[in-house]
């Protein structure tokens, strides 16, 4: 039973530890460099990433009370990329994992966009490494049909939300994605067994 420690932002199965998406991609280098960054910071915009996260989905529900008003652009951005693109929510910030591999992770949405079955990330940071998020997307793709028992094949995007209220939907289409996913986790489970036997 996949569980998650939202403290550590850690994912474990019977109490053993299982990497994340995103924890496989920073070890691997494809995500980019915040090492310049002040710690603060990258706290700060982290903290942002989560609060827009909560409230685009209590959006998705019709259940957004009170927010912080520094989030009221990317509120807008968001309702106006539903709108105009036909994005249709039908899964929010959905616990996905991957037993065949390894790896767990939290995709944003799964949804119809234009009426076509698609999974959504969405991205707050001025600049959408692209690329990460496709083999990002691919990972949760494939870790949220195996939990599920189907064979779904998504249109895979990300949605970058902007604080003065405008968006930019980002196709993943690139057929390696998901093998380059796989040798980024191959490679972070061949270094952490040359760590475990020291």
């Amino acid at each position: 039973m996949l569980e998650f420690n939202e403290e550590l932002h850690q994912y474990t199965d019977n109490g053993i530890v299982i990497p994340s998406v995103t924890q496989i991609l920073q070890f691997s280098g494809l995500t980019p460099d915040f090492s310049m960054v002040k710690p603060a910071d990258l706290e700060w915009k982290a903290n942002l990433g989560t609060q827009v996260h909560a409230a685009t989905a209590l959006d998705d529900e019709d259940n957004l009370g009170g927010y912080d008003t520094q989030i009221n652009g990317y509120i807008e951005a968001w309702r106006r990329f539903k709108a105009e693109c036909d994005f249709v929510p039908q899964v929010a910030e959905q616990r996905v994992y991957s037993k065949k591999y390894g790896y767990a992770g939290t995709l944003d949405r799964i949804g119809k966009l234009g009426g076509v079955d698609t999974l959504l990330d969405i991205k707050t940071a001025s600049i959408v490494d692209l690329i990460c998020v496709g083999p990002q997307t691919a990972a949760y793709e494939a870790a949220s049909n195996e939990q599920n028992k189907r064979k779904t094949k998504y249109k895979r995007y990300a949605v970058k939300l902007s604080p003065d209220g405008k968006y930019k939907l980002i196709a993943c289409s690139n057929q390696m994605d998901l093998q380059v996913f796989l040798s980024a986790l191959n490679l972070y489970n061949w270094r952490m067994s040359k760590h475990d036997r020291g």
